[in-house]
C-alpha cells in the first residue's frame, strides 16, 4: 500500500514538473532558445545583416574617445575577424582585462570599413546567455 502511494506521488510530481516547464516555454515565447547557434568571430563575415550570438577570444583593443572603444576578436588588428564597438559611457568594462579571455556578444553584424563589426550600446549584449 505504501509503495502504491509513493509511486502515485512520484507520477504526480513528474506531471506537475512537465506542465510547469511547458508554461515557462510559453511565457518566454522563444526568447531563450537552448538550440540557438553559437558562432565564432571567423564566421562573422558570412553573417552580415544577421542577429548573432558570438563567442571568441579578445586579441586586442583600442580607444577612439571616452565613449567609444573597440575590441578585436579572432585575431590581432589589422587581421581581426570581428570588431566590437563599445559605444557609450554606460558600458563599464576594462578592455585591458579582456585580452586573452573569451568574450560573449550578441548583436547585428554590419560591415564597417570592410570588416564585420557589432556595435554594442548596452551591457545586456555582453556576457553569457542563460540557456533554458
Amino acid at each position: 500500500m505504501k509503495h502504491r502511494l509513493l509511486i502515485a506521488s512520484f507520477v504526480i510530481l513528474l506531471a506537475f514538473k512537465a506542465s510547469a516547464q511547458q508554461s515557462i516555454k510559453q511565457i518566454l515565447k522563444g526568447r531563450a532558445n537552448a538550440e540557438e547557434p553559437l558562432s565564432t568571430a571567423k564566421e562573422a563575415m558570412k553573417l552580415i545583416g544577421k542577429e548573432v550570438y558570438i563567442a571568441d577570444t579578445v586579441y586586442g583593443w583600442s580607444t577612439i574617445n571616452n565613449s567609444l572603444k573597440v575590441l578585436y576578436l579572432g585575431n590581432k588588428k589589422p587581421k581581426q575577424a570581428l570588431a566590437i564597438l563599445l559605444k557609450g559611457n554606460e558600458i563599464k568594462i576594462n578592455p585591458k582585462e579582456c585580452i586573452g579571455s573569451k568574450m560573449y556578444v550578441s548583436g547585428n553584424v554590419i560591415l564597417y570599413k570592410n570588416r564585420p563589426t557589432i556595435i554594442v550600446t548596452d551591457t545586456y549584449q555582453l556576457g553569457m546567455r542563460i540557456q533554458i
